[in-house]
């Protein structure tokens, strides 16, 4: 995990670890390719002018993004995050059984780029520092932004092994069973050439949503 930080400030932010859990849960689009190492991590992006974490992850074929609101009142200057599937879940780990109810995990990125983010766990002081992110993130964000028609055009298929991530994808505090019993909206929009386009999944929780994009070619039809 590691942080791109913004100009030449340090940037600080704190989020619970019932959201560090969720956002972890966007592993399952995250690139497992090593020959694409710059989209193996989840993007997280605390803007607290707007109160949000915004995560994202991607595998170049699908897109999944999490947007929850900041929990209490702390004062952080937000930042841009890159975190590794793998060492998020060691934090996670780290927080304990009774994460839900933990107090908040402070993120900070140091001035100096050459070193790496810092995660404390406040409730027992234990702190995890990783390496610097050294590429650039692509801006997929983009893909999944513009109105889109509510019905589906007929003759449309997706990869099963796709859809059996949305199962996995959850919001803070959701239960694993809740997750896969979850109902998704659909929606998609048509190319230029007027073939069905991409294909967006969504649904909300309170003020958080979950988003869940596949690219053209996963759609066999």
């Amino acid at each position: 995990m590691a942080a791109q930080p913004k100009g030449s400030t340090v940037t600080t932010a704190f989020v619970t670890p019932a959201q560090l859990a969720s956002v972890l849960t966007l592993r399952k689009s995250a690139s497992t390719d090593s020959v694409t190492p710059a989209i193996g991590v989840i993007r997280v992006e605390i803007d607290d002018a707007a109160r949000t974490l915004t995560a994202v992850s991607t595998d170049r074929y699908r897109v999944t993004r999490l947007v929850l609101p900041l929990q209490g009142d702390d004062t952080a200057t937000g930042g841009v995050f890159f975190f590794h599937p793998s060492e998020l879940e060691t934090v996670v780990k780290a927080a304990g059984k009774d994460y839900l109810n933990a107090p908040l995990i402070k993120v900070h990125s140091p001035l100096e780029a050459e070193m790496g983010v810092t995660l404390e766990l406040i409730h027992t002081g234990t702190s995890f520092m990783a390496a610097p992110y050294r590429a650039n993130f692509p801006p997929v964000e983009r893909l999944m932004d513009g109105e889109r028609p509510d019905d589906l055009p007929s003759g449309i298929a997706l990869k099963g092994s796709f859809l059996a991530a949305l199962k996995e994808l959850r919001f803070p505090g959701e239960t694993p069973r809740k997750a896969a019993d979850a109902a998704w909206k659909l929606s998609t929009k048509a190319t230029a050439n007027g073939k069905p386009g991409p294909v967006m999944f969504q649904r909300e929780s309170g003020k958080s949503t979950l988003e869940y994009f596949l690219q053209p070619n996963l759609l066999l039809s």
